[in-house]
């Protein structure tokens, strides 16, 4: 679906939640209706939910036009990546994990919450770090490469099972990257050694982080700099909080029989650890964790529902090529 401008500015306006502008870049199917629009990917007979709804009018009014449709055409309903504020009176909702929210109105780098904040900044300094936004390096000469081969070192280090849906871990391409999308890059000489990208919501007083491509080749502190860097221009733009988006698994209770059987979802990801996760993400000081949810309606089976979000979400794919 292509989306104008126009409709792009009233999503940034009306969203509040930090994924939600991310539907924007993704691909993805849309429902809408003058009340607003629901992301989803549809697959064995539901439809999966990517976050939250986008509410132009604050009435839950599309909510309730989706869940219409959808029973005309004989599809269940489940999803994940919701906040408290989302409440569905035929949904059963259950913690995914949390996500990390950092205030940016206490974020000063004073004390000892900010130490390794402080660090990243000095050692930035000592080996003269280049962090440029896209706009300025695009200008560079073989600018497009450097940043493709940033992902592939990336890339190449990564397991052969891919988190999608509501991730992006596509290839940069400078002739495809969506102008709503805030980028950043960090450079050791000629080499990209860190990029990111940030999507804003609340009018633009906030932002998310989507992108977070280190690497490998470069120097190790390169993403901290440049995570730090961005973080202090957020704030002096005025934003008032930075979202590092979600830590799947974390903080879900092993007595609990759902919650544990969400938990177990993390040993089926080679390499990744949900406390090194929520770790690296708590480092920047100021970060309070906010409670995510998954759903699915009340008439389906719970296994169902998780099976689908799974097929949505997870992907087996051949090692990186440069095709």
């Amino acid at each position: 679906m292509s989306l104008t401008q126009s409709f792009k500015e009233k999503v940034i306006q009306h969203t509040g939640f930090p994924v939600n502008s991310s539907i924007l870049i993704r691909d993805l199917s849309y429902f809408e209706s003058d009340r607003g629009i629901v992301a989803y990917r549809e697959v064995g007979g539901m439809r999966v939910v990517a976050g939250e709804p986008f509410d132009f009018k604050e009435s839950m009014g599309v909510w309730q036009d989706f869940v219409r449709d959808s029973r005309k055409k004989n599809l269940k309903i489940c999803g994940y990546y919701t906040s408290e504020s989302f409440s569905w009176n035929e949904g059963v909702f259950i913690p995914c994990g949390t996500s990390s929210i950092v205030d940016l109105k206490n974020w000063d780098l004073k004390g000892a919450e900010f130490s390794e904040s402080r660090r990243a900044i000095n050692h930035k300094r000592r080996k003269n770090f280049e962090i440029l936004r896209l706009e300025e390096f695009k200008k560079r000469e073989f600018a497009g490469k450097k940043l493709l081969e940033c992902f592939q070192e990336w890339k190449n280090q990564k397991p052969l099972l891919e988190v999608e849906f509501i991730i992006s871990n596509q290839a940069p391409d400078f002739d495809e990257i969506s102008s709503i999308e805030d980028w950043w890059v960090l450079l050791e000489g000629d080499q990209v050694s860190a990029y990111l990208s940030l999507l804003p919501y609340k009018s633009g007083k906030a932002y998310y982080l989507d992108h977070l491509i280190q690497n490998p080749q470069g120097d190790k502190f390169a993403l901290d700099a440049l995570i730090v860097h961005v973080l202090q221009n957020c704030k002096e733009r005025g934003a008032l909080e930075f979202s590092f988006g979600l830590n799947p698994f974390d903080e879900l209770d092993w007595r609990l029989p759902w919650e544990s059987l969400v938990k177990m979802g993390q040993y089926v990801l080679p390499s990744y650890s949900a406390q090194g996760l929520n770790y690296y993400k708590s480092k920047f000081g100021s970060t309070d964790k906010k409670t995510r949810y998954l759903f699915y309606e009340q008439s389906m089976s719970p296994i169902k529902a998780f099976a689908a979000m799974a097929r949505v979400s997870f992907n087996w794919r051949m090692p990186f090529s440069n095709k």
